[in-house]
Order: C-alpha cells, then structure tokens, then sequence
C-alpha cells in the first residue's frame, strides 16, 4: 500500500510552504484522495511535474527592462551563463523526470535493467529446457517403436520449453502435457 501523507508534511518533504501545496491541489495539480490525503510518492512527482515557477525579477531592475540577449543561446551580451535559460533547460529536465517517475511508480514504465535481468533469466530456463530435452526423451524415444509418436513425444517437449518461455514474468508455467509411459514389454515386443 502506498504511504499516506498530509499537505503539510508533503509539504515539508518537497521543501515547500503548505499553503503552495494547498494552492495546487485547489487547482487540480496535486491529487488529493478522499480522505484528503495524497499518496506521498504521487504527490511529489505531480508537484515536481505540475508546479508553476514565476521568474524573479532581480530588485534593481524593472520587469520592463529586458536583458541584451546575444547570438549565442544560454549567454547574455557579456558572454557570461544566462541564469534563466539554464534555469529553465534544469526545470524542464527536473519536470521530464518527474513524469517518467511517475510513469514507472504507475507500472507504465519498467527499468531497463530489470527488462534485462528478467529476460536472461527467461533465456537460461528455455536453454536449460532444451539442454535436457535429450536426457528427458532419450528411454522414451528408444522404447517407441512408432516413429510418428516418437515426433510427437519430440515435438510435445519443444512446445512445452517454448511455451515456459512465453510465459509472462511471475506467471506459473504450464503443466508439461504427461509423456506416455513406456511400455517394457511392448518394447521387447511382448504381448499380454
């Protein structure tokens, strides 16, 4: 279950005033449920995500006094770092994470190395499978005298490796469909 938080203590976790929190669950960025909590990883992915920044305006310029821009993007007529354009390109990054965040905490997005880990081990179970078809079928084939029901002992063992393989993660595998037992004394080519 996941954690539930109060806008103040989100609040303090993110290192915002509640009344901002507050403001932004009135205007629907921050969810709150029911209870009027908020999940608290939730909450503070869709703050970083949502969150509305005003530029600051230093105090001895005026918002009309715009700064000299050069040709170069992210540097002033100077040739000094342009704060607010690094400021932004940061936000907007910081904003893309938060989304991906998100994404992951909601199952939509999975880490690549766990896609990685997951499929190597999927690979070793259907080599391990196929490594011991041999050792599984070798008395059943021989004891066969039918060649199609040797094929179809064969082709019932690669189908149930490959359907193991198919399997989603964490799903049980399928039962192996049961090998007819050899009969000895057909074999041996005995009756009864």
């Amino acid at each position: 279950m996941h954690e539930r938080i109060t806008i103040t203590e989100l609040a303090r976790r993110v290192g915002v005033s509640p009344q901002a929190l507050s403001a932004a669950a009135r205007k629907g960025r921050v969810t709150r449920g029911p209870d009027g909590l908020v999940d608290a990883a939730g909450g503070a992915a869709q703050w970083l995500a949502n969150r509305v920044r005003r530029p600051r305006v230093p105090k001895d310029k005026t918002p009309s006094a715009a700064p000299e821009t050069s040709d170069r993007p992210g540097r002033a007529a100077t040739g000094a770092p342009d704060f607010w354009a690094h400021r932004t390109e940061r936000e907007a990054a910081e904003a893309a994470i938060a989304r991906m965040r998100e994404r992951e905490m909601s199952g939509e997005l999975v880490r690549r190395a766990d896609v990685e880990r997951e499929l190597a081990a999927k690979l070793i179970g259907l080599r391990e499978a196929l490594e011991g078809l041999g050792d599984r079928l070798a008395s059943l084939v021989a004891a066969e005298p039918d060649i199609s029901a040797c094929r179809r002992l064969l082709r019932d063992e690669h189908r149930n490796a490959l359907a193991a393989f198919a399997q989603p993660a964490g799903a049980a595998a399928p039962a192996p469909a049961p090998a007819p037992a050899p009969d000895a004394g057909a074999a041996a080519g005995w009756s009864t």
